[in-house]
């Protein structure tokens, strides 16, 4: 029975897939493709306040909806905000490494983004040394932007964040994602690969 709630639930839209415009009137919430020849970085972070460590889930998918890379990296840190900075950090590492010219980098941390668009980088001192090196990485890309989104818009990142070990990610995600990711990426109305 687990399987098929499971199953139902990547089909039908949930609460977290909608957001709320008047009462009794929705608009479903989707990932986008960014535009394009260019990629999206998708970065969320996970925080556990007991081990003052967090995860951090990556996602990278291009302008045709495929999904490139998928990353997990474990942190220490000590707020959830400063767990939020280093995935973009890590997003912006990683985009840098595969050497991509001209990405979107997203996320739900809207104080990180708010930062990072902001030209005075209005933040708190703690994150600071971390959005620095964010703002220089990012302007060694041919174009960049950054992206606050909702939650909603934003799950894959989470899923990968919240339940993936960073030695679970491996090469074969990539042609062959779990089964679970899948069912994300499925909502977000990408084509995957077979289960």
């Amino acid at each position: 029975m687990d399987s098929f709630k499971l199953a139902s639930s990547c089909i039908r839209p949930s609460g977290a897939d909608r957001i709320t415009l008047a009462r009794g009137v929705y608009r479903l919430v989707r990932w986008s493709p960014p535009p394009v020849n260019w990629r999206k970085i998708n970065v969320n972070a996970c925080w556990r306040r007991n081990f003052l460590c967090g995860n951090i889930g990556i996602v990278v998918r291009d302008s045709y909806s495929g999904c490139n890379v998928v990353r997990s990296v474990r942190v220490h840190a000590f707020t959830i905000e400063m767990v939020e900075a280093l995935a973009v950090l890590e997003g912006c590492l990683l985009a840098n490494n595969l050497q991509l010219l001209e990405v979107v980098i997203e996320s739900d941390a809207q104080v990180i983004m708010r930062s990072l668009n902001s030209l005075s980088l209005s933040c708190d001192w703690d994150l600071f040394p971390n959005l620095i090196p964010v703002l220089e990485i990012g302007r060694s890309f041919q174009s960049c932007s950054w992206s606050w989104v909702l939650r909603a818009t934003n799950r894959a990142a989470d899923f990968v964040a919240r339940n993936i070990s960073p030695e679970m990610c491996g090469f074969s995600w990539v042609v062959r994602p779990p089964s679970s990711l899948v069912g994300i990426l499925n909502k977000d109305g990408l084509p995957c690969p077979p289960l």
